[in-house]
């Protein structure tokens, strides 16, 4: 790295060259997080099933959801939302 800083200049290749591994970083980077994305709605469509969350009140997030979160299993008459 010293060898890199001896100079104290940026040449415009180098510049050039910072400049399009920013772009290639940056296209990895969208990449994996549309990876994950997916792989997080595959897991979460196993766990709580296929349904709308959005369409969810709180108090039904907080009734059926945070008790399957929690390893129990949500009351007789919540089984609906989750199957």
């Amino acid at each position: 790295m010293y060898k890199v800083l001896a100079d104290e200049k940026v040449e415009t290749w180098e510049g050039v060259l910072t400049f399009c591994f920013f772009w290639v970083l940056l296209v990895m980077a969208y990449v994996a997080d549309c990876l994950r994305a997916g792989q997080s709605k595959k897991q979460e469509e196993e766990i709580y099933g296929s349904y709308d969350m959005s369409a969810l009140k709180v108090v039904d997030f907080y009734e059926k959801l945070i008790p399957l979160e929690q390893g129990k299993e949500p009351a007789e008459n919540d089984k609906e939302l989750t199957s």
